[in-house]
């Protein structure tokens, strides 16, 4: 019997959540295969993981022999799937048990591309039930794609999607080689680009973790801030080599947007020795049908790392920065900075390098580490009780490129009395 949905899920060292993530998946139903990957974890949970092969038939066990990353795991489940749809679920992520059947159901007689399924998580944004609502009367692929361009959590992960085998191959989407982070955004950006029809499953059924520690959430490795530098390339190939609709192009200057935004922020806490590597990197990179093509688009202000000639350049790139990010604090004394983001990493280098004096970080996430670059980070209530000592000589600095989040934040702290004039959004 031919198998219906084909779940992948890489594994690296996530014992504590593996087990409760295919509970959640362990309804008895031989449509469904579940490819669990082992990324070269310890040996504990690969025995684990063999024990819990051996008591379900439908899991397949893969076993790398090294640790290769997230993305390249997954494009090995692509290939060994038998599934006509594919599902990537994270290891530690759940499904909503009691709607798997009902997805099964639906997968039956689904001819669309791809479906964007609903999720829940603990964070900002928790459900993305209000974009379903939009995308309900209509498959239209300029529609999803409209919304792509403007809504950054739409197009960010896979995780929502469920995806025609058949259509990844077809047009040879998988994710980028050798990058170990934001791997999402390159994978999910091809699929708006090549489907042609999609649906949408508005019942609850992606249960997302933002757990702290993950591979994506570590800002100080410097292989995941140069991966940001790879995918700035990636993207810009897209324009180079591909023909760009009107509709395709607000997905692809978002993507490059928050890209350059991170390479900027991440200057300030790379060491010379690792700065000269990002200039290597860079050089290597630029050529002049990549200036053109930027041109050619009006993206003017990406000429600064594109038309980088020399480490002079790149220095006089980073100063002038720098000098922007101070600009927008001259004369402030006591600065609140909110999310733990590359960002703030950045943004905290360079004011403490200029001894501006950073009161708290503020993060309204469950958090278990209660310091951020050696600073106390504290939530929004603590926030609004602390800040009235500080009267009119403050400013709260939201470390956040997404428009969404940081409306959400300066709505809440205008309601709660700050005036609009002491938030500002640093990205």
């Amino acid at each position: 019997m031919s198998i219906l949905l084909s779940i992948i899920i890489p594994v690296y060292n996530s014992e504590k959540y593996l087990q409760t993530c295919l509970d959640s998946i362990s309804i008895k139903n031989n449509k469904i295969e579940i490819i669990v990957i082992d990324d070269a974890s310890n040996k504990k949970l690969t025995k684990n993981i063999i024990n819990l092969e051996k008591n379900k038939n439908n899991i397949i066990l893969i076993k790398n022999k090294t640790n290769i990353g997230v993305g390249n795991t997954r494009n090995k489940g692509i290939r060994k799937a038998r599934g006509k749809f594919l599902l990537f679920l994270d290891s530690d992520d759940k499904i909503n048990t009691s709607n798997l059947e009902n997805l099964l159901n639906v997968l039956k007689t689904e001819k669309n591309d791809l479906i964007y399924c609903r999720f829940i998580k603990e964070t900002f944004p928790k459900d993305n039930i209000e974009i379903l609502k939009k995308l309900k009367n209509s498959n239209k692929a300029s529609n999803l794609k409209r919304i792509a361009g403007k809504i950054q959590y739409l197009g960010d992960d896979c995780w929502p999607f469920i995806v025609k085998r058949k259509f990844l191959i077809k047009n040879k989407i998988f994710f980028p080689k050798n990058i170990r982070v934001a791997e999402d955004e390159y994978f999910t950006t091809k699929l708006l680009l090549k489907m042609k029809t999609y649906s949408t499953f508005d019942k609850i059924f992606y249960i997302h973790t933002d757990r702290e520690g993950s591979l994506s959430s570590d800002l100080s490795s410097f292989t995941n801030n140069t991966d940001f530098i790879k995918l700035f390339y990636l993207f810009i190939d897209i324009l180079v080599k591909e023909k760009i609709k009107i509709v395709d192009k607000q997905i692809l200057f978002r993507h490059l947007r928050v890209l350059y935004s991170r390479i900027m922020f991440l200057l300030p806490i790379r060491d010379i020795k690792e700065k000269k590597i990002i200039y290597r990197k860079i050089k290597k990179n630029n050529s002049k049908i990549k200036i053109q093509i930027i041109k050619k688009y009006k993206l003017f202000y990406l000429l600064k790392i594109l038309q980088i000639k020399n480490y002079y350049m790149f220095e006089e790139m980073e100063k002038n920065f720098c000098s922007k990010i101070l600009s927008k604090t001259k004369q402030i004394n006591n600065l609140f900075i909110y999310c733990r983001t590359l960002i703030a990493k950045g943004i905290s280098k360079i004011l403490f390098k200029n001894n501006k004096n950073i009161i708290y970080f503020i993060d309204d996430a469950k958090i278990k580490n209660k310091k951020f670059e050696e600073v106390k980070v504290i939530n929004q209530s603590t926030l609004i009780r602390k800040i009235k000592k500080y009267k009119n000589d403050y400013l709260i600095i939201i470390a956040n490129n997404r428009s969404k989040t940081f409306e959400k934040i300066r709505d809440k702290l205008i309601k709660n009395k700050i005036p609009s004039n002491k938030i500002k959004q640093f990205c």
